[in-house]
């Protein structure tokens, strides 16, 4: 349960295996300036949920590749808008797995691959979300950069580098930076 001042959440990858996992990222309530960018969550019911209680103004939602699930980003707020429960909203190069029924709710400028499958990972079974060489999502975020977590940029925030002996489906090994 999000509710406070500014929050920046970037760079993460998660799989959620267990339906009961209702929110992704948890419910927000009066949180201005969400900041969430860079990263890769798939399997949750829901991204986002939106209280009933107030408002926040001014989420920046970009270059992320989410799972819609059943609700998307759910709006409890009455009148259920996007532009009610995210005023000034920014909202673009999103990759929405799912979520074509909810694209004339979201704005404009993200896509709906309509399966996991369909975003181009490169081994979801072995837990590899680096998009594969022919992933349509490839290069369509900012910058000419692909879409969802940067595991290079995650790896060196971790002060540690891309472990060369790693196998999809592993826990990854942490080696530092030297």
């Amino acid at each position: 349960h999000l509710n406070s001042g500014t929050v920046r959440i970037t760079n993460n990858v998660a799989e959620f295996t267990d339906p009961t996992e209702l929110w992704a990222l948890g419910q927000v309530q009066a949180v201005t300036g969400l900041i969430f960018t860079h990263n890769t969550f798939v399997g949750a019911v829901s991204a986002i949920g939106m209280g009933t209680n107030t408002p926040s103004p001014g989420l920046m939602m970009v270059d992320n590749i989410l799972d819609n699930g059943a609700y998307g980003l759910s709006c409890l707020l009455p009148g259920r808008t996007f532009s009610g429960c995210f005023p000034r909203a920014t909202f673009t190069r999103n990759v929405i797995v799912g979520g074509s029924s909810h694209s004339a709710v979201y704005p404009r400028g993200n896509t709906y691959p309509p399966t996991v499958a369909a975003v181009g990972f490169r081994d979801v079974a072995g837990k590899d979300f680096r998009l594969s060489v022919s992933s349509p999502q490839r290069g369509t975020s900012a910058g000419g950069t692909d879409p969802g977590v940067n595991f290079s940029e995650l790896f060196r925030a971790m002060g540690s580098t891309w472990p060369a002996s790693w196998r999809p489906g592993e826990d990854v090994p942490i080696k530092p930076v030297r």
